[in-house]
């Protein structure tokens, strides 16, 4: 008979019996054991491998993506190094006994080039020369150079980036430009700054320049093959005969 003041009825948990509590000790000393304790730990080691072999092959992933890009980038160079060879290999050796006029061949023998000269900013082109002129004596004078130039000018137009344009010399005769040649080395001590270093070059014809300017391409390649020193190395279509 149920008492109605005690609500309605709960089923009593059954008291494990001793073959239930004899197999509840049986299983907490299995998985408490040396051995499941060891054998879990190998499950659990086994999981950080596979972890880390899943981040090895994301690194190989990554590492075979630049290679490939590597591998493009380089093909792309070769054929860029392989048309200029073309270029260099389709033009014509420089004669100076046939398309040339000895006068200017006589004139570039005894003449030199000079490389980041500042350039005066006067609106007077007297004083823009007779600064030019100032720079020369001045470099002129460190080489120890024992003669004076001829004429000194500027080579081409007037450049609207700020940069310097090439400055030619005209010495009295070879002899002359062959002795600044081999004094040039030494103006790597000479003090420009806060301007460029000065450099001096011989004079050179336009197939010379254009070959020149192949050369470094092919020596230098860069990713835009139109990027030259247009300073150091003119494009085709303005080089002076310097």
């Amino acid at each position: 008979m149920v008492d109605e003041g005690d609500g309605p009825s709960k089923k009593r948990k059954a008291a494990p019996s001793d073959k239930e509590e004899a197999l509840i000790a049986s299983v907490k000393k299995v998985l408490f054991s040396e051995e499941a304790i060891e054998f879990f730990k190998q499950v659990f080691h086994i999981s950080e491998c596979h972890q880390a072999i899943e981040s090895f092959r994301g690194e190989v992933k990554e590492i075979n993506d630049r290679i490939e890009l590597l591998t493009k980038e380089l093909a792309a160079q070769q054929l860029r190094v392989s048309d200029l060879e073309a270029q260099i290999k389709k033009r014509p050796q420089p004669t100076t006994a046939t398309n040339e006029d000895p006068a200017e061949v006589k004139e570039r023998n005894r003449s030199v080039v000079i490389i980041n000269v500042p350039e005066s900013r006067s609106k007077f082109e007297h004083e823009k020369n007779l600064a030019d002129l100032s720079h020369v004596q001045m470099l002129f004078r460190y080489l120890d150079v024992g003669c004076s130039p001829m004429a000194v000018y500027r080579l081409g137009r007037p450049r609207d980036d700020g940069r310097s344009r090439l400055l030619k010399v005209i010495m009295p005769c070879s002899q002359s430009q062959r002795a600044i040649l081999s004094k040039a080395k030494t103006l790597r001590s000479f003090v420009t700054a806060p301007h460029p270093p000065v450099f001096i070059r011989k004079s050179l014809s336009r197939e010379e320049l254009e070959k020149q300017r192949l050369e470094r391409a092919l020596k230098f390649p860069r990713s835009d093959p139109t990027s030259v020193d247009v300073e150091m190395q003119p494009a085709a279509s303005a080089l002076p005969k310097n």
